[in-house]
């Protein structure tokens, strides 16, 4: 369970006294891993972390987290995704879909995962696919770096009811892809851009997508972001297709 201190830091959309993941982030806590798999620095820079303390990036990575996303839809026929809002400090809100870190108690990432789904939309998952793709954002100015799998609903069970112990977030509702997007669209680009791309080609988990981000800047509203895995967009600013 958060402290009173790292739940204020979550609410307000810091990490450390710095801007947000873009999920529920709770600071100080990174995910267990299995023995064959490597830390998010490794991932991120393709070597083993310095233990002299260099990182690549200034120096400036100090807390890492995994994290896990889910996608449900309706499952009724229609273009409906699910999306929760998390209300921030001095009435700031953004939305993204539901998931948050993985705890050190969870049995795995898809345990931690469901554990947050039911929290934040009162929802209990049954069946999951994936992931059907991972997301890694480094911000050596805020001083964190991200790692995040997302996975696909196949089955759930349950009514909308938000139970979330952090206090973040205030609604969730199944909304049109459209509109959803849109509302994605003005937070943060690593959570909305993968799931842009997934909606326009749907892939499989038989061939999980990559995404990579760096983050730079420290002020909300004025971070930059660029996208800098071999996917990414071409000089003409397009995403590549399937």
């Amino acid at each position: 369970m958060p402290t009173n201190a790292s739940r204020k830091a979550v609410r307000d959309g810091r990490v450390g006294g710095t801007p947000g993941t873009g999920w529920g982030v709770r600071p100080g806590v990174v995910g267990p891993r299995s023995s064959g798999e490597r830390s998010t620095d490794e991932i991120v820079r393709g070597r083993a972390p310095d233990p002299a303390g260099g990182d690549g990036y200034g120096g400036g990575v100090r807390r890492a987290w995994q994290v896990a996303g889910a996608l449900l839809e309706a499952g009724d026929g229609s273009d409906h995704f699910l999306l929760v809002r998390n209300e921030r400090r001095g009435g700031r809100s953004d939305w993204s879909t539901p998931g948050g870190v993985i705890d050190a108690t969870d049995a795995d990432v898809v345990a931690g995962l469901t554990r947050e789904v039911q929290e934040e939309t009162g929802l209990r998952v049954t069946a999951w696919e994936g992931p059907l793709y991972e997301v890694v954002a480094v911000a050596p100015d805020l001083g964190w770096v991200m790692r995040a799998h997302v996975f696909r609903a196949l089955a759930y069970e349950g009514e909308l009811r938000i139970d979330d112990p952090d206090g973040i977030v205030v609604e969730a509702a199944f909304l049109p892809t459209d509109r959803g997007l849109a509302l994605l669209a003005e937070g943060a680009r690593w959570v909305h851009e993968p799931l842009a791309e997934w909606v326009a080609h749907r892939w499989g988990p038989d061939a999980p997508r990559r995404f990579a981000y760096e983050v730079r800047g420290t002020v909300i509203g004025a971070l930059e972001v660029a996208r800098t895995d071999p996917d990414g967009p071409g000089p003409d600013g397009r995403a590549p297709g399937p």
